[in-house]
């Protein structure tokens, strides 16, 4: 386990590759769920907060 760049007294098991920083278990977001990312079809971390109800699929009547 890695500790989370923002809370030395977090453990983290999520790297963001975009980023290249760690993200905290309690708060899993994708920080650019927007912008263009070459990691996104194998990153934990974007599935995972889809899968709690955040990124793209927000607003399905867009576009």
């Amino acid at each position: 386990m890695e500790t989370c760049e923002t809370n030395s007294d977090s453990d983290t098991g999520y790297l963001c590759m975009k980023h290249h920083i760690w993200i905290p278990n309690d708060n899993i977001h994708c920080h650019d769920p927007e912008l263009y990312c070459k990691y996104r079809t194998s990153c934990l971390i974007w599935f995972m907060d889809k899968r709690n109800g955040h990124g793209l699929d927000e607003n399905p009547q867009a576009g």
